[in-house]
């Protein structure tokens, strides 16, 4: 974690990662970095990697596993069948689920 503390960042310049073959790196071992290491998080740290999981595409919907080639029978949502089952559609766009959304906001 003293790695990533010490980095210097610079304007203009394009970011990268570089890896020596020495270095591990898994979820486990990123995880363990944030959560055991003294970092003070306000947050839960699975609620941010969940909302991350959703920003960048990477929730397991059925037309994110199609595009993996996972065989399926439909990439249908089947609480509607109305339209594939996309994250932006489960999140943003399905009457279904904005009802399920709705009453979980109520529960806070």
């Amino acid at each position: 974690m003293a790695d990533v503390d010490s980095v210097v960042w610079k304007r203009g310049e394009l970011d990268g990662w570089v890896w020596d073959k020495e270095t591990v790196y898994n979820v486990r071992s990123g995880y363990n970095a944030l959560a055991y290491k003294g970092i003070q998080r306000s947050v839960n740290i699975f609620e941010e990697l969940w909302r991350m999981k959703v920003l960048i595409d990477r929730v397991p919907t059925r037309a994110n596993l199609s595009r993996r080639d996972v065989q399926l029978t439909t990439t249908q949502y089947p609480m509607c069948n109305l339209h594939a089952e996309s994250t932006q559609y489960l999140f943003l766009n399905c009457l279904v689920t904005s009802k399920v959304w709705a009453s979980c906001d109520r529960w806070t």
